[in-house]
C-alpha cells in the first residue's frame, strides 16, 4: 500500500496536477507523457480554462484509456505471477 500511494503522488506531480508541465525539466516532459494524470490535466485545462469545445477531450481521453489498459495488463500478469 505504501507503495502504490507514493507511485501514485508521483505520477500526479509527473503529470502536472502539482504544477504546470513547462516547470518541468524536459527530460520530466518527456516522461510525463506515459503518465494518464498528464492527459487527463490536459483535458480537464482545455475544457474549463481554455474554453475548448467538448471535442477537445476526445483525444486526451482516448490515450488515457489506452495507459489505463496498459497499467491494468501489466498489472494483472503481476497479480497472476505472484499467486503461482
Amino acid at each position: 500500500m505504501p507503495l502504490g500511494v507514493t507511485v501514485s503522488m508521483a505520477m500526479a506531480a509527473i503529470g502536472g496536477c502539482w504544477w504546470p508541465l513547462d516547470f518541468e525539466p524536459s527530460w520530466m516532459r518527456a516522461l510525463a507523457n506515459w503518465m494518464p494524470t498528464t492527459w487527463t490535466m490536459q483535458a480537464f485545462n482545455d475544457l474549463m480554462i481554455r474554453i475548448q469545445p467538448m471535442s477537445a477531450k476526445l483525444w486526451p481521453l482516448a490515450t488515457t484509456l489506452g495507459l489505463g489498459t496498459i497499467f491494468l495488463a501489466a498489472g494483472l500478469v503481476r497479480f497472476v505471477s505472484l499467486d503461482n
